[in-house]
């Protein structure tokens, strides 16, 4: 069950912009919005809970949590979990550490497969 809806908004449809095609126009936001709350009075008091521990890590990418030195190894200390899932997937998490940095990576930068030193 979804517990965050992100929905783009625009007030001008006529501006030139990639993400207008999926965006809704900021006239229409109060109709959505209450279409939302409808569907969720229509679950009920019975909505089924998510179970704790949830995998935080799904759908993510790997990024540097700090500047990385070029040669330095990817560790906990370095490597972070990001959204959207773009450049090394978490899943392979475990191929990365102990390996170093071929060149300088920024912080918050994604982490790809160009970047790593075998």
């Amino acid at each position: 069950m979804a517990n965050l809806i992100e929905k783009g908004i625009i007030d001008d449809p006529d501006k030139v912009e990639q993400d207008i095609v999926s965006a809704l126009h900021i006239k229409d936001l109060k109709e959505v919005v209450q279409k939302v709350h409808n569907c969720w009075l229509a679950l009920g008091k019975d909505q089924p809970q998510v179970k704790e521990p949830r995998d935080l890590s799904t759908r993510k990418g790997l990024v540097a949590k700090k500047d990385i030195a070029a040669g330095e190894k990817f560790t906990n200390n370095n490597i972070g979990f990001a959204w959207p899932p773009l450049g090394i997937s978490v899943e392979l998490y475990d191929i990365i550490t102990g390996k170093t940095a071929r060149k300088a990576i920024k912080k918050n930068q994604i982490i790809s497969w160009l970047d790593i030193k075998f």
